[in-house]
């Protein structure tokens, strides 16, 4: 999966699960792949680390969930 493809899904699954600071998960996960880059890695190899973005995104609300109450 290229960066595009994953911050594309990861942002539709943020906005499923309704994450209030999505464009700051996206930006941080952005320059996620912009550091790894400059370490040599590929966006590939950036991407299948970095997991599955449906999975990432619920996360996400369960920490929101966690704060909240």
């Amino acid at each position: 999966m290229t960066k595009n493809e994953f911050i594309t899904q990861l942002a539709t699954e943020l906005h499923k699960n309704n994450i209030a600071d999505a464009d700051d998960v996206i930006a941080e996960y952005e320059q996620h792949f912009a550091f790894k880059q400059a370490d040599g890695y590929s966006e590939e190899e950036i991407a299948a680390k970095l997991g599955a973005p449906e999975t990432l995104a619920e996360q996400f609300g369960e920490v929101e969930g966690e704060q909240a109450g």
